[in-house]
Order: structure tokens, then C-alpha cells, then sequence
């Protein structure tokens, strides 16, 4: 059964309160079953059961081929052999202040200060080049600047949640260890 952000026909027992419909809520093309910029389903009927390894967004949750040499995939640089996220071309388009932390070197965690933001002081901050496509990084999340003017950067391209430890895979996966 599918639901399509329309009112539960029985009530859900857990929470007694939950609201019959969110309108808040956003489906991509995942929901329809469709991965990827090239818009195909996983797995891809055409592929025979052979095994495609994909990789998630951090930022829109959307899901990805990972290591296909064609034009429609051209954004999406090789997979390395460590990263712990990845962020989609569509996503670096729309947040190029992302591309401003994958010259910071592993290791180096952010400022809270605005004296040592890695990013800028301006207001739209941009990377010395223009990104080409997706970027794979190691720790983004603690890269961030955690200072006010990044703060608000985040908050208006709607990815705050990145500056959450807990939502990353690793706070999930701890957290389940925890409980």
C-alpha cells in the first residue's frame, strides 16, 4: 500500500495525537521510485539483478549511481574509497557555500566564531571555482561553521539539520546502540 500524503484510513496506534494529514511534507521522485538524475528506478529492470551501488545526499535524501561514465552522470565525481557524505550536484547548485568545506583539510573541526569562519564574512559567500558536480567529503558535518551568519546561511537553504550530530548515519547508527 502507498500513501500519497493523504489522511490514514485507521488510526496509528502509537501516537493517539498524530495529525491525519502533513502537509509539510515533500516527496522527491524516490517516492514514485525513480533514483538518481537520470530519473531510472532501483533496481533497474534493464540491469538484469546486477548489483548498482548508489549513495545518498546528505542534504535532499535523494539517492545516486555511483561510478557511471555517461553524460546524464557526468556531476557525479568517482565515489572514493572513504567519505562519510556526499552531497548531489542539484544540492551544490542550489548551496555552493557547501564547496567552500572541501578545502578544509580532514581533521580541522569548525569554529563557532565568526573570526574563523572558513567560509566568508560576505553574505554570499562562493568557492574559488565554480563546482563542476556532487563533492564526497569526510566529516562534513564537523567541518561546519557553526557561527551566526553560517547559522542563518543554513537555516535559509533549509539543511540546519546538518549542523545536528544525531542526524548524521553515524549518530543513527549509535543511537541505536544506545537504546
Amino acid at each position: 500500500q502507498t500513501l500519497l500524503n493523504t489522511p490514514l484510513t485507521t488510526k496509528h496506534t502509537l501516537n493517539q495525537d498524530k495529525t491525519e494529514e502533513n502537509a509539510s511534507n515533500v516527496y522527491s521522485h524516490n517516492h514514485d521510485g525513480k533514483f538518481c538524475l537520470c530519473d531510472r528506478p532501483y533496481p533497474d529492470p534493464e540491469l538484469k539483478g546486477q548489483a548498482e551501488p548508489m549513495v545518498q545526499c546528505v542534504t535532499c535524501e535523494d539517492w545516486f549511481h555511483q561510478d557511471r561514465n555517461d553524460e546524464v552522470h557526468s556531476g557525479i565525481p568517482a565515489t572514493p574509497a572513504v567519505f562519510t557524505e556526499f552531497v548531489c550536484p542539484r544540492c551544490m547548485a542550489k548551496m555552493p557555500f557547501l564547496a567552500c568545506y572541501s578545502s578544509i583539510p580532514d581533521g580541522v573541526t569548525a569554529s563557532s566564531s565568526a573570526s574563523a569562519c572558513p567560509v566568508s564574512t560576505s553574505s554570499n559567500p562562493q568557492p574559488s571555482a565554480a563546482p563542476v558536480g556532487g563533492l564526497f567529503f569526510i566529516s562534513l558535518r564537523e567541518r561546519l561553521c557553526a557561527c551566526a551568519s553560517c547559522k542563518k546561511r543554513y537555516a535559509d537553504a533549509g539543511v540546519n539539520f546538518l549542523l545536528d550530530p544525531d542526524d548524521s548515519l553515524e549518530g543513527v547508527q549509535q543511537s541505536r546502540y544506545r537504546h
